[in-house]
């Protein structure tokens, strides 16, 4: 079990997240009680190597659309 690799497509779609706020955190964007994700996916990989993250694709109506990749290796760095 010490070698155990979990692979999956993740997606969330046309959902509000309550008490996060992005924008806030960002100059010039006004913030508000919650965020709306209109679109979010990606391929996870889990495993002894680490955490990777492929064809991420974030659209928040509120900020704009964020794509991405990245890897977190067993360390967390």
């Amino acid at each position: 079990m010490d070698k155990l690799v979990t692979a999956a497509s993740l997606s969330l779609n046309n959902t509000r997240l309550a008490d996060f706020d992005p924008r806030g955190k960002l100059a010039g964007i006004k913030g508000g009680p919650e965020t709306e994700i209109q679109v979010f996916c990606s391929n996870v990989k889990v495993g002894p190597d680490g955490t990777t993250a492929d064809s991420i694709r974030l659209v928040l109506p509120a900020i704009g659309d964020l794509e991405d990749t990245g890897t977190v290796n067993p360390d967390n760095v």
